[in-house]
């Protein structure tokens, strides 16, 4: 199955896919003929379809928010020009909750597709993915963590900045060597795309914590319970790795376990650092060799020393390039 915005579109090529239906417009020339606008996490395409037609002559039609299999052939028109012809179509229970989340909740459009590649890439275990796949079941879960900020003032603050952050520590974290087994690594490319999603339970469990939100480290596993529950029962091995790993994160086990936990921590540090570095930088006043940037929620103060050339004219930058 191919991602909506990937379908070829060579002359009669073909391609199959699971997509939710966004709208439903009849072709007015036609009675049985129909646009269909079909959507996942890339985006959405309009194809058209001939319904059938029941016992009484009506059409038979997907409706708004159904999800199809379906499969179509890139055609040419009678009259010149080429769509995207609906061979079949049939109604289906979703394989992928990540799949079809509409790229529109999202403020940043490309990081839902960035991320459904990369873990169909990366994670092979078929309890893995389940557990992925219930995450995002969760609507009000799925809708905050990809459209919340990493943090208010210090890094990622944009509307959507908690979903860039978290697939820049799961992206730098893939490239790296890993000195443990594959299912190791999948678990903790798991738990680093999800190393920050208790930052989204004041909007989710809306005060249902003891916690704060700065403590948001002991919220990870609160906002994935249901989704620990599951794979508790279809791989033990798996909930165990990944209760680990995020007990490591809230800084209540060593990592020996795991090694490779700490790369979590590391490049999670080096992602929030450096974007907070270029905001700092952004907002300095000429001639400031030191920024400080004091997190609202407490934590410590970031110091940040500026490079001398920052300050440097246009004409000055342009001469040191040669």
């Amino acid at each position: 199955m191919c991602l909506i915005q990937s379908a070829p579109q060579d002359p009669n090529a073909t391609w199959n896919g699971e997509y939710r239906v966004r709208q439903v417009q009849p072709l007015k020339a036609f009675r049985e003929l129909f646009v269909l606008e079909l959507e996942d996490c890339s985006g959405s395409r309009e194809v058209r379809y001939r319904a059938r037609l029941d016992e009484a002559g009506e059409p038979e039609l997907p409706t708004v928010n159904d999800v199809v299999h379906v499969h179509i052939t890139h055609t040419q028109a009678s009259g010149g020009g080429w769509y995207d012809r609906v061979d079949r179509l049939e109604k289906t229970t979703p394989t992928s909750a990540l799949r079809l989340l509409p790229p529109r909740i999202c403020p940043e459009p490309e990081a839902l597709r960035r991320l459904h590649e990369v873990l169909e890439t990366e994670i092979r275990s078929e309890p893995l993915q389940r557990f992925v796949d219930r995450v995002f079941e969760d609507e009000e879960t799925a809708r905050a963590f990809a459209t919340v900020p990493a943090s208010y003032d210090c890094h990622h603050t944009e509307a959507g900045g908690l979903l860039v952050h978290s697939l820049n520590v799961l992206e730098y974290l893939r490239q790296m060597p890993m000195q443990c087994d594959l299912f190791q690594r999948e678990c903790v490319l798991i738990a680093a795309l999800f190393h920050d999603i208790g930052k989204v339970a004041p909007r989710v469990q809306r005060h249902k914590s003891p916690y704060w939100n700065r403590e948001h480290a002991l919220l990870n596993k609160l906002m994935l319970e249901d989704a620990l529950s599951g794979l508790r029962h279809q791989d033990p091995e798996a909930w165990s790795n990944l209760h680990f790993l995020f007990d490591f994160l809230a800084g209540t086990v060593s990592g020996n376990r795991i090694l490779e936990s700490q790369l979590i921590i590391d490049f999670d540090r080096y992602d929030a650092g450096t974007d907070t570095r270029e905001r700092a930088i952004a907002t300095a006043n000429p001639g400031d060799s030191i920024v400080v940037k004091q997190p609202s929620n407490g934590g410590s103060k970031r110091v940040f020393f500026l490079p001398s050339h920052a300050w440097k004219s246009e004409e000055q930058t342009k001469l040191a390039a040669g």
